[in-house]
């Protein structure tokens, strides 16, 4: 029988497969390609590279992921960036005013890693704790960096296009399921509870996962035979991707696919 484990990353690396070969088909790579980048990354490294060095090379295990969590944390980063800066031309704004993101962003890592329990456990090597102190650090900042560009976007008044804002719709989700999985951490930091809110974090990834593979193979289709529409009534266009240009705040509610385990 298949354990939940091999079914998730099973489940992970197909649906990453599929939308990445979805993206491909809609050419995504040309207006979001630092977005296309994240999902082939976590496809081949994170995904299909990390199962052959837990399997073939267990002792490189947890020097790999750490290599992989500094990476995704940066990918992460820049794919937000970029959703600015889409979401800017779409506005037609002329100013991006990233120091206001930057300084919404001190105060609220500051004020969350107050709130976060640290700790390192005397039986894990030092290895381990790198591994499990990179992984709590890294998903601290990026719910950190999200509620700062969620602020930026409100504070600009900003609309949103469909496509934009399911990216970061999904990337909003994953960010806080990351973020409690890590403050749970700090109450179970082993056992069989640790394990699963590793599993649920993994769930969390398969939702928008799919999520973003019904929108990008169903919803962009609906998108472009509005433009197709409007293009053909002679209505304008705010941006290329952009649907309906009806007023939109950004609600995200973070694609980490990091299968978080501990290896002595």
């Amino acid at each position: 029988m298949v354990s939940l484990d091999a079914a998730v990353n099973l489940t992970f690396l197909v649906l990453l497969s599929v939308l990445l070969a979805v993206l491909a088909s809609k050419f995504v790579f040309r207006t979001s390609p630092i977005f296309f980048a994240y999902i082939t990354f976590n496809l081949l490294v994170s995904g299909f590279a990390g199962q052959l060095v837990e399997r073939y090379l267990p002792g490189w295990y947890l020097h790999f992921y750490i290599f992989i969590i500094v990476v995704d944390f940066i990918l992460n980063l820049y794919v937000l960036a970029e959703l600015g800066k889409n979401v800017l031309r779409f506005n037609g704004a002329e100013s991006s005013y990233w120091q206001v993101a930057f300084f919404l962003f001190l105060p609220a890592a500051v004020g969350i890693f107050s709130h976060t329990e640290w700790a390192v456990l005397p039986h894990r090597s030092l290895l381990s704790d790198i591994y499990y102190l990179a992984m709590r650090v890294s998903e601290v900042l990026a719910f950190a960096a999200f509620l700062a560009f969620i602020g930026w976007s409100r504070l600009r008044g900003l609309r949103w296009p469909d496509r934009e804002l399911h990216i970061a719709a999904g990337f909003g989700f994953l960010n806080l399921a990351w973020f409690v999985v890590c403050v749970l951490h700090t109450q179970w930091s082993q056992g069989e509870a640790y394990h699963r809110l590793d599993q649920a974090g993994g769930m969390a990834d398969l939702i928008v996962l799919a999520y973003w593979l019904h929108y990008f193979f169903v919803g962009a289709g609906g998108e472009a035979a509005v433009q197709a529409a409007n293009a053909a009534s002679g209505k304008d266009q705010d941006h290329d991707d952009a649907g309906p240009t009806r007023r939109r705040d950004l609600a995200g509610s973070a694609c980490r696919a990091a299968h978080d385990a501990e290896r002595e």
